[in-house]
């Protein structure tokens, strides 16, 4: 049996070597003078996210430029090195990997490692409240705004349609575009529904409520657990009372995870880098945006689909969370 001052010693030990460890792997990854973020359409949470990250970075020293990008173009384009980082969904990951769906045209999508997972993102169909329109079985025939075909955001609606015995036939899609565009499509009375996939609440959905009540469309347990039998990136959520305004009962509706992914050429100081200072900042980090709210160091650590890339792993290795 140990003393508890030989236990304590051994321990103090172990963390010195890990300490010491941790340092000698810190001093292998040069901190970059700039990276290249991907983030999402315009007035969704993802460009959100990353033009929020880029005071972050550059008063820690790293110049950070974005531009804007789509779930089901980001896969595509990082796996061809067309960036440092970029924004991906579970669910059109899960696709990208299996060549499915949006990515059926090209195959299997190889060469895409993950950096860190950062929020879960609620699939939101929201249609104006005067239309009568509270159901799914109800949008059969509506004037939908949505999103561009080559999103994440419009895969995620089709797998909850299949599950509703709807096809893409069966909308009368009225504009194609990212949430601003279908939002004001509803405000000026063009269309009658809307969807796209971000965490509540999503800036010009809120706008929108407040000029045009609305309601958000939900789904049963059974029916959302069906969606998740289609794509497992895919897993039952909720929009809450009080997310957007006139929006007072809480709604079940599905949602996919988030993630910063790259190209497995990617230097691994950069992805090391990037972890470092989303963790070393993460207080900050939670105030870009209410989908960045409960950031955690395990949510972070966690990201499905894809396998982390070496730095990023070796970050989380040093922390313990690996």
């Amino acid at each position: 049996m140990f003393s508890k001052q030989k236990t304590l010693g051994a321990v103090a030990g172990v963390l010195c070597a890990g300490l010491l460890a941790a340092q000698a792997h810190a001093a292998d990854y040069k901190k970059p003078d700039r990276l290249h973020f991907i983030g999402g359409s315009t007035g969704g949470s993802w460009y959100a996210f990353a033009t929020g990250m880029v005071p972050i970075f550059k008063r820690n020293g790293i110049d950070v430029s974005v531009e804007p990008g789509g779930g089901s173009v980001n896969p595509l384009r990082i796996a061809k090195g067309e960036a440092d980082a970029a924004f991906g969904q579970t669910s059109a990951n899960f696709d990208a990997k299996q060549g499915i769906g949006a990515f059926e045209k090209y195959g299997k999508i190889t060469g895409i490692n993950n950096i860190v997972m950062v929020s879960t993102d609620h699939v939101h169909v929201v249609c104006a409240k005067e239309t009568g329109i509270s159901t799914w079985e109800g949008l059969k025939g509506a004037r939908l705004g949505a999103p561009s075909a080559a999103t994440a955001s419009w895969g995620n609606f089709l797998a909850g349609a299949q599950v509703m015995g709807l096809k893409e036939s069966d909308f009368n899609i009225v504009s194609r575009g990212g949430a601003e565009t279908g939002a004001k499509m509803v405000k000026d009375r063009q269309a009658d529904c809307v969807t796209h996939t971000s965490h509540y609440p999503i800036s010009s959905f809120s706008e929108l409520a407040v000029t045009r009540p609305i309601n958000v469309i939900g789904m049963t347990d059974e029916q959302m657990k069906k969606v998740g039998e289609l794509n497992e990136g895919l897993v039952p959520g909720m929009v809450p009372a009080g997310a957007y305004s006139g929006h007072d009962t809480d709604v079940k509706v599905y949602k996919a995870g988030s993630v910063m992914m790259t190209h497995e050429g990617l230097d691994p100081a950069k992805s090391y880098w990037i972890v470092k200072i989303l963790v070393e900042n993460i207080e900050d980090v939670r105030k870009i945006h209410k989908g960045l709210a409960p950031l955690d160091m395990e949510t972070l650590s966690t990201p499905p689909v894809f396998e982390m890339h070496p730095g990023a792993a070796a970050y989380f290795k040093e922390k313990g969370m690996m």
